[in-house]
């Protein structure tokens, strides 16, 4: 199998319907996450945004009437004018024929240069930047089906080391079960798990890391070594969290924080767009990784990542904050 085919049944194997399709913009999102985990290049050909306004418009490309102006922490922003609304539906649903650039990409570009006081915005293609460069401000746009919820953000197998961590963690509860002679105990895989499985896994990893004696026990038992060897790198990867829930939390923040290291990056945007014209800004910031609670945020079910933007990104403020 060259490595077309092997694309292709993996991009297949991911997307709901196992039939992908490219204009699709889920099924896209599924194939930039594939080609960001090999590590090549995205389909992404250098579009002539203006000459696809011309396009898209017959030539006369309609002034934008209402003020837009370039996000400043995270927020909503609404498309009120009826004609600017009526421009941004048309252009959200054909992108001027132009299936390589998402639904909203093509509309946000016109909504922000073709206003009575411009707001210089870039398509930017360098796969590794985000889709728009507002005024200053790099933007990712995504079209998805409302602001709030959990979102996917495609699978997470390229994570080395966060897979080590997990596969370590619910290793030792098996062990444990192991050694305690519990029959039938569900063996959680490191790919598929809920926030409790998680929290329990770390419960019986505090208490093996606490125990008194034991782990000494690894000059003497190379068994006990290995182990002490596993819990001293889970201690150093989570900067020796103090208790389960937090260590847990830790840990799902790492998964987070990966894919979005992708795109758009640490104090960059991601801009939700709806045909309806309602556009809410998520304000990328890393430090809520570390500073929030994302056991209720961020989920794990057959090796995809899903993660609720409005919870941890969703709060109003300013970059300066």
């Amino acid at each position: 199998m060259d490595v077309v085919e092997r694309l292709y049944t993996e991009w297949a194997w991911r997307t709901k319907s196992g039939v992908p399709n490219i204009k699709n913009p889920d099924d896209k999102a599924i194939l930039d996450d594939i080609l960001a985990e090999m590590d090549a290049p995205l389909i992404n050909e250098a579009i002539d945004f203006p000459k696809s306004l011309e396009e898209a418009f017959n030539g006369n490309i309609p002034a934008v009437k209402g003020r837009y102006e370039a996000p400043n922490g995270s927020g909503e922003m609404s498309i009120t004018d009826d004609d600017d609304l009526k421009g941004w539906k048309y252009l959200f649903n054909n992108n001027a024929g132009n299936n390589t650039v998402g639904p909203g990409e093509l509309a946000m570009f016109w909504l922000y240069n073709y206003q009575k006081n411009p707001v210089k915005t870039a398509a930017n293609h360098n796969d590794a930047d985000p889709d728009l460069t507002i005024g200053n401000i790099k933007t990712e746009v995504k079209a998805y089906k409302k602001h709030t919820g959990k979102i996917g953000l495609g699978k997470f197998g390229d994570q080395k080391t966060n897979l080590r961590a997990l596969t370590i963690i619910f290793g030792i509860q098996a062990l444990r079960s192991v050694l305690n002679l519990q029959e039938g105990k569900k063996i959680v895989r490191p790919t598929s798990f809920t926030d409790k499985e998680l929290i329990q896994a770390f419960e019986y990893f505090f208490e093996l890391k606490n125990t008194p004696g034991l782990l000494q026990a690894a000059s003497t038992f190379e068994l006990i070594r290995a182990v002490k060897e596993k819990v001293d790198f889970i201690d150093s990867l989570l900067q020796s969290p103090s208790e389960p829930r937090q260590a847990a939390s830790l840990l799902m923040g790492r998964l987070a924080k990966e894919k979005f290291k992708v795109k758009p990056g640490d104090k960059n945007y991601i801009a939700s767009v709806l045909e309806s014209g309602s556009i809410y800004f998520f304000l990328i910031d890393f430090k809520k990784f570390k500073e929030l609670d994302l056991l209720d945020k961020v989920t794990v079910s057959a090796g995809e990542l899903k993660v609720d933007y409005m919870s941890i990104f969703g709060k109003s403020e300013s970059p300066a904050d």
